[in-house]
């Protein structure tokens, strides 16, 4: 239990450090260029994605794999991934067309950083938030990712209405995780739902005309379409298998 504590604490706190030395080097960088709006929604996103490394650091110090975090396959399923893309893609590209339909103008460097950084921003609070402590916490699946879902939501800011669509979101990608035994499902929904969110942000699109009733059937629609594509997919128990006290061997990788 210590061991699951400390890694816990090494989890957030490599997170914040990291988040926090990329916030620092680029406020340093851009100190005094003129502000924009969109160019700073790209810099929060990348300030989040510097948190990546925090939870398979925080494996490897503590004595275990950092290849535990990608579940029993410990390895990128790179065929679910592309699959679950292709999915959840489809049911977000109407969102996003529709967005960006309603006003506003492309900038093509703006909208071509955001598919650079949001994948990375995606991962790296799935590692963490579906990952990383959903395992060091175990036993039933549902306190297992409902504390650390429960930290997700409250995390984000907005209105009643927009909270119950971030834990329609959460409970979305918690069950991907569970069902799929990874974080390549969870991934491919958290990125494909950021994308249609910040590319037309950053555009200068409005994104939250009918907001709530898209942040709930949206993710709720890809992860049904998605639940079917994972029926070839046997589960074994991301969450709450035991985790090895000790670096071991890579254990064979899983279909993909």
């Amino acid at each position: 239990m210590k061991g699951r504590l400390r890694e816990c604490a090494e989890v957030v706190v490599l997170a914040v450090f990291l988040s926090a030395a990329a916030d620092f080097i680029m406020m340093m960088v851009l100190s005094g260029q003129p502000f924009d709006p969109g160019w700073s929604e790209v810099r929060n996103l990348a300030v989040m994605a510097a948190a990546l490394p925090a939870p398979f650091l925080a494996a490897k110090w503590s004595g275990r794999s950092w290849r535990d975090l990608f579940g029993p396959a410990q390895r990128v399923r790179w065929g679910l991934l592309a699959r679950c893309l292709l999915v959840a893609g489809g049911v977000y590209a109407t969102v996003l067309a529709w967005r960006l339909a309603s006003g506003g103008s492309i900038n093509i460097a703006l909208v071509a950083a955001c598919f650079i950084v949001v994948p990375l921003q995606a991962a790296a609070e799935e590692a963490i938030f579906r990952g990383s402590l959903p395992q060091l916490i175990g036993g039933s699946a549902w306190l297992a990712y409902g504390l650390p879902g429960l930290v997700f939501v409250v995390g984000h800011t907005g209105g009643p209405f927009s909270l119950v669509g971030v834990a329609a979101f959460a409970a979305c990608v918690s069950y991907l995780a569970w069902r799929s035994d990874g974080l390549e499902a969870p991934v491919a929904l958290h990125t494909c739902t950021n994308l249609a969110f910040y590319v037309p942000l950053v555009c200068g699109s409005p994104v939250h005309i009918a907001d709530f009733f898209i942040n709930v059937a949206a993710p709720l629609c890809a992860t049904g379409l998605i639940a079917l594509l994972l029926r070839r997919y046997p589960r074994n128990g991301y969450a709450s298998s035991p985790l090895p006290k000790k670096s071991s061997e890579p254990r064979t990788p899983g279909s993909a």
